[in-house]
C-alpha cells in the first residue's frame, strides 16, 4: 500500500498543494523515491461550508495521507492583513484547515504546521520562486509562469513547504 505526504499552502480562494506518494512510512527510510504531484486547487463557493465541500475531491484523490505539512494561518500586520482579519478570513482559513485535518483523519503527530517565517522567512514571493529554481534544477525550464501558470505562487509555496519538511528530517528524495 502506498502512502502520501501532503503539503498545503492553505487558502479560501486557491489552495496550493504538493504530494509525495511512496511505498514506505517516512520513518522507515532515509531516502524517499516516490511520485511527486503538485498544483493549485480553486476553492469555490460563497459560504465556508461550500468552500470546504469544494476541496473534498482534492483530498480524496490521494488515498492514505500519513502526514500533512501545512502553513499555519498567520496574521500579518499590514493593511491587507488587517482587512483580512476584520473580514474573518483568518478565522475561516483556520476552520477550513481544521476540517481538512479531520477529513484526512489525522492526529497531532501526523500534522506539522509552520508559520511562514519558519520555513521561508519573511521574503517576497519572487525570492521563494528563485529558491525553488535553485532547488529544482529543471523547474525554470519547465515553468510557464505567466503562460499557463505551471508553477503559480501557491504551488511553489506548497512544493517548498514539502521540501523544507523533508530536509528538516534529513530525508533525501528524488526530485
Amino acid at each position: 500500500m502506498s502512502k502520501t505526504i501532503l503539503a498545503i499552502d492553505p487558502s479560501t480562494v486557491r489552495l496550493g498543494w504538493a504530494a509525495l506518494e511512496f511505498p514506505l512510512e517516512p520513518e522507515c527510510a532515509s531516502h524517499l523515491e516516490g511520485i511527486w504531484q503538485y498544483g493549485s486547487w480553486p476553492v469555490r463557493g460563497e459560504t465556508l461550508q461550500e468552500k470546504m465541500h469544494s476541496v473534498k475531491p482534492l483530498l480524496e484523490r490521494f488515498g492514505y495521507v500519513c502526514h500533512l505539512v501545512v502553513e499555519k494561518p498567520t496574521f500579518f500586520n499590514s493593511e491587507a492583513g488587517r482587512i483580512a482579519a476584520r473580514e474573518g478570513h483568518i478565522i475561516n482559513l483556520s476552520i477550513m484547515l481544521g476540517w481538512i485535518i479531520a477529513k484526512l483523519d489525522l492526529w497531532g503527530p501526523d500534522v506539522t504546521m509552520y508559520n511562514p517565517n519558519q520555513w521561508k522567512g519573511m521574503v517576497p514571493k519572487d525570492v521563494t520562486r528563485k529558491k525553488f529554481y535553485r532547488v529544482f534544477d529543471d523547474a525554470r525550464r519547465l515553468d510557464r509562469w505567466g503562460d499557463g501558470e505551471k508553477y503559480d505562487h501557491d504551488t511553489v509555496d506548497a512544493i517548498m513547504l514539502m521540501h523544507y519538511w523533508l530536509t528538516q528530517r534529513r530525508l533525501t528524495y528524488v526530485k
